[in-house]
């Protein structure tokens, strides 16, 4: 399969083919893509993407194309904010930057270098196929835990963290942003909200769904969220004041909101 990944992460509507039967079987219904036809749906049989039955085989697959696709064609709010930050930075920081679907977006901004770090080598392995812009922006791959970040890291324009933070060492993780950024760097992050498990049981319903029904990568996320941090916006404007970050800014998608009240992502922005 892995000989197909070049081809698939280069091709639009491969990736959106994909990320719909990723979203079939995981409860994912808030992304729209369009359903593959019968000419596509036999094309990802034949390289081994989907089975007879339309089940996915290859699941670190499916969720790189789900985020290439989401972060492409169907941006969210919190998305569009992080790229507009990115504007004009030279040099930035994704830290658990997953399969690479945010640095293809950032790589339109033609920075002169990106960090990408994750302690998944699958993640990171997808990052080689991205399409370089004509701008040849370095790209440099950190296989390690996000909660410690190279010392000898710095003068950094630009941190983001994805929906990554609130697993793990919150304070000092923002400590070490805060370190690595230069005198005019700025830190954002996509955070989960208090609505994030209301979401994932009712909207994704999984609490409809016995043991053996739960998808893999769903068994995962609920690992992830027996040892998640669910962070205010409170707490986290407090703790990263407390470092010296200024001009904090809070972002939502009220309509994304559970009951209109309890957000399921937040965005927290702030400058060095």
């Amino acid at each position: 399969m892995e000989h197909h990944y070049r081809e698939i992460i280069s091709n639009k509507l491969l990736i959106s083919s994909i990320a719909y039967y990723f979203c079939e079987i995981n409860g994912l219904n808030s992304i729209p893509i369009n359903k593959p036809d019968q000419g596509q749906i036999k094309n990802l049989q034949n390289i081994g993407v989907i089975d007879h039955h339309l089940n996915i085989l290859d699941l670190p697959l499916g969720y790189a194309c789900y985020e290439y696709h989401r972060q492409s064609a169907s941006k969210s709010y919190l998305d569009k904010i992080l790229l507009s930050k990115a504007i004009k930075k030279k040099v930035i920081v994704d830290l658990c930057c997953g399969p690479g679907a945010t640095i293809q977006e950032l790589l339109k901004e033609k920075p002169e270098k990106i960090y990408a770090i994750d302690e998944s080598y699958t993640n990171l392995s997808f990052i080689d196929f991205i399409e370089q812009n004509e701008n040849r922006t370095i790209i440099n791959k950190i296989y390690r835990n996000a909660n410690s970040i190279p010392y000898e890291m710095e003068n950094v324009d630009y941190v983001i963290c994805r929906v990554s933070l609130q697993y793990l060492e919150v304070k000092k993780v923002l400590a070490e942003i805060y370190r690595i950024l230069n005198k005019c760097g700025s830190f954002y992050a996509i955070v989960h909200g208090s609505g994030y498990p209301l979401d994932f049981i009712w909207r994704r319903k999984m609490l409809f769904k016995s043991k053996n029904q739960i998808p893999a990568i769903q068994k995962e996320r609920l690992g992830l969220l027996k040892r998640a941090k669910f962070l205010s916006k409170q707490s986290l404007i407090k703790e990263m004041s407390r470092l010296g970050f200024k001009n904090i800014e809070i972002f939502e998608e009220q309509e994304d909101n559970i009951f209109g009240i309890f957000p399921v992502y937040f965005g927290i922005f702030g400058e060095k």
